[in-house]
């Protein structure tokens, strides 16, 4: 069951990520994969998602220069 868990993870972020950006999408997918590993925290586990995706983000569009999707997207 946690392998279903985190390939329902890997899917949701490939097709949210152009509708509600990286960061968001990112922390989803870390949420579904602490559950996949047996979290039963979804707050505390989408809160330390959005906290390891920021910085990520953050690195690679100032630091690297890589565009990755918006951090969230204009509409929400």
């Amino acid at each position: 069951m946690g392998a279903a868990w985190v390939s329902a993870g890997l899917m949701a972020m490939s097709v949210l990520i152009t509708f509600v950006g990286f960061v968001l999408s990112a922390a989803l997918l870390f949420g579904m994969a602490a559950r996949g590993f047996g979290s039963r925290h979804p707050v505390r586990d989408l809160g330390i998602g959005a906290a390891l995706a920021l910085p990520v983000y953050w690195v690679f569009t100032s630091g690297l220069g890589v565009t990755l999707p918006s951090l969230v997207n204009a509409w929400i």
